[in-house]
């Protein structure tokens, strides 16, 4: 818009919410500016209807069929073309979405990478050479890199169909143990032979994905004593916004082009049904990329003092998670499948509700539909209709759920249809045959701050103050004879901030043993602490958690529900009062444009790419993560330590506790009933003294005899 650049722009946004807002409030903007924006008022809205996404174009009960079911995607063709324009996050989830199992056509005749000529690679089928190639690689270093080959992906299902093993750059073996439906070697003596070396100690291992390797070895019987490099993790630590799968480190860290899974093995074939010269190729390959990015990575990971994170922190603690995850947790059939019926019920009749209130039935699912039956229909207000039409997104309808209860009912259905839909219909689907336990899969890789992500199923997003989500996770219980026991950190990254700010107020609070959300009501409202009231305690709270994720005024106006003139007097009562926290916000934000990254308390950097765009929105969002990296990844720092001092101390003391999840900021353990009290002041005690702070550490310990019954 003439005579309006990018920082005024910025600043009515903040102020009045969205371009609707700005031309709803013109009265109460500044003379000039009122001209300028109504002169320009035509082109901002041309302009904004053009970069808006058209969503009238066709409408769509459900993806969930077969009409969208997409088999044949090249994600990894795809990674290039997205780095040549700079698209980092899409890079990042093509690389999570290629998994080994896309199908594509299989070319006639596989074209040599230029670098496979330098390469050894050869079949052995025989025992005793195996152990005597063994024999030269603990002679050597006694460390190599080795790759299983298996039937298929869950670690918990998975047979061994081949394995591959390097130790010197170039030159790799792959092992057959079947080929063509026949059984090459003899898999007990097999097992044996790798139990020998891994079990002791003699030989170490580096894999990429080594996890799922070791999962699959323990299922077989092979114990692995040394597991001492990931590729895939210390691809995370060296940069933690990429992508971690072989075939793109290969292109990206040694200009190589693997062969590709997908491109030898046809859709619901094994490696083992193609020819044999192709999988020992394939099989060889991967354990010598993998040898060599180890070889790398040691090297960049020493040169920017990040081997000690790996050795001391991440690899010891993908051996807790690997352990986790083969415990898994059980999931009582009987409590969980009548949910199905009772939540059908009530979804049912909040659509009845709702199609009475409305008049007239309509797809709840589609926001189409939606947006005609609210905002044209029942005529509730919202921003100004578009080309594209309104936002029914649940931020668009949570400020009106009090004033109309078709909105209200509207949000229940959707709370309701998705705990449905993600779990109780699900989790019993998850349930593995032989264990009958569920066997979620936890990340060390899925987040840029170091927090562990979880998937299939993910519990870590199950609701925990609902009593909808309460009465699903009291479908999980601990093996007869056992409890449940939960350690949480008390308010850990409101403590990290306090540490990492040195902030007198904040720390005096969490030293006293002060309500930290009171205490900074108290201080900002000029009110003694007795007399501090529920309203008051809400407002501070939302504003101490807002402060790291970089809430501004229109935000916390949002969140609250109170005009912008008082969200604003109360973030600068905040800073006015922890002075320290802006010093510590700011210096961050500089820092960050100085050096483009932020590291957290154990030294785990996060590249901020946008921290010095052009585009103020862009840098806003980079100054944003910046400020939260350092206090999400410390506090996630602090729990991983939490979690190697605990599993430490358990063994200690003979301890029977296994570790079944993490949640954040908290930890569940599966503890034999005469053992509770013991184990609650070992897991204590490892909890708060994982590491020193200004601040003490302090943790809530709960015990119960179902997930729903510990909070």
């Amino acid at each position: 818009m003439k005579g309006i650049g990018e920082k005024g722009a910025t600043k009515l946004l903040q102020q009045f919410g969205s371009l609707e807002g700005i031309y709803a409030n013109l009265k109460l903007i500044a003379p000039g500016l009122q001209k300028k924006l109504a002169e320009g008022e035509e082109n901002a809205k041309l302009s904004k209807r053009l970069v808006e996404l058209k969503r009238d174009l066709f409408t769509v009960d459900t993806f969930d069929t077969e009409q969208y079911l997409v088999r044949d995607v090249d994600y990894d063709a795809a990674v290039p073309l997205f780095q040549e324009i700079g698209m980092r996050s899409i890079i990042k989830e093509l690389g999570r979405a290629s998994n080994g199992d896309a199908s594509s056509p299989i070319p006639a005749k596989a074209e040599p990478n230029v670098e496979h000529a330098k390469s050894s690679y050869e079949a052995v089928t025989d025992l005793a050479q195996v152990k005597r190639l063994f024999d030269e690689a603990v002679k050597a270093t006694g460390v190599m890199a080795f790759d299983l080959e298996t039937t298929g992906l869950d670690e918990m299902l998975a047979q061994v169909i081949g394995f591959s093993f390097c130790w010197v750059e170039g030159t790799s073996y792959y092992v057959p143990l079947v080929h063509d439906g026949k059984e090459l070697m003899d898999r007990q003596q097999v097992r044996d032979l790798l139990d020998s070396y891994f079990s002791t100690g003699k030989l170490s291992l580096v894999g990429q994905n080594i996890k799922y390797d070791y999962k699959v070895l323990h299922q077989w019987g092979v114990k692995v004593k040394n597991m001492v490099f990931d590729t895939m993790v210390a691809a995370w630590l060296l940069d933690s916004a990429s992508v971690f799968n072989m075939d793109y480190l290969a292109d990206k860290y040694l200009n190589y082009k693997t062969v590709r899974y997908s491109d030898i093995v046809p859709k619901d074939k094994l490696l083992s049904d193609i020819p044999l010269d192709q999988a020992v190729f394939y099989g060889a390959e991967d354990a010598d990329i993998t040898f060599r990015l180890y070889k790398l990575f040691a090297e960049l990971l020493a040169a920017r003092n990040l081997r000690s994170l790996l050795d001391e922190v991440e690899m010891p603690l993908l051996r807790i998670i690997a352990d986790m995850e083969l415990a898994g947790i059980y999931l009582e059939r009987k409590l969980i499948e009548p949910l199905s019926a009772e939540f059908e019920g009530r979804i049912e009749a909040i659509r009845n509700q709702i199609f009475t209130i409305c008049g007239h039935e309509f797809n709840l699912n589609s926001p189409q539909q939606l947006q005609e039956v609210l905002f044209v229909e029942r005529n509730i207000p919202t921003g100004a209709k578009t080309r594209s039409g309104f936002s029914t997104s649940t931020d668009v309808l949570e400020p009106l759920r009090d004033s109309y209860p078709e909105v209200e009912l509207i949000l229940q259905y959707r709370m309701l249809n998705k705990l449905k839909t993600t779990y109780i219909d699900k989790l019993p689907l998850q349930i593995n045959e032989k264990t009958q336990r569920i066997h979620p899969s936890f990340a060390q890789t899925g987040t840029e701050t170091g927090r562990l992500s979880c998937k299939d199923p993910n519990l870590q997003n199950i609701p925990v103050r609902t009593e909808e989500g309460r009465r699903i996770r009291s479908a999980f219980v601990p093996k007869a004879g056992h409890l449940f026991l939960s350690a949480d950190y008390s308010q850990i990254e409101l403590v990290v901030l306090a540490h990492m700010a040195d902030d007198p107020g904040l720390k005096g609070a969490f030293a006293a043993g002060i309500d930290v959300h009171s205490s900074t009501a108290s201080l900002i409202f000029d009110v003694p602490l007795e007399k501090v009231s529920a309203e008051q305690r809400r407002i501070a709270k939302t504003i101490n958690f807002g402060v790291m994720y970089g809430m501004g005024t229109h935000s916390l106006a949002m969140d609250l529900k109170i005009p912008h003139s008082d969200a604003k007097q109360f973030i600068d009562q905040y800073f006015e009062r922890y002075s320290a926290v802006r010093s510590f916000v700011e210096a961050t934000k500089t820092s960050s444009q100085q050096v483009g990254s932020v590291s957290t308390l154990l030294g785990h950097v996060r590249t901020i790419t946008e921290i010095n765009s052009r585009s103020a929105v862009e840098r806003a969002k980079a100054e944003r993560i910046a400020v939260n990296t350092v206090i999400q990844g410390s506090a996630a720092d602090i729990m991983k330590l939490a979690m190697l001092r605990s599993d430490a101390m358990l063994r200690e003391h003979k301890l029977g506790a296994r570790l079944l999840l993490q949640i954040h900021d908290e930890l569940i353990f599966e503890v034999p009933e005469d053992e509770v009290e013991k184990t609650k002041a070992v897991v204590q005690e490892a909890l708060e003294k994982a590491v020193t702070l200004s601040v003490p550490l302090r943790t809530s310990i709960e015990v119960g005899s179902n997930w729903g019954d510990i909070h």
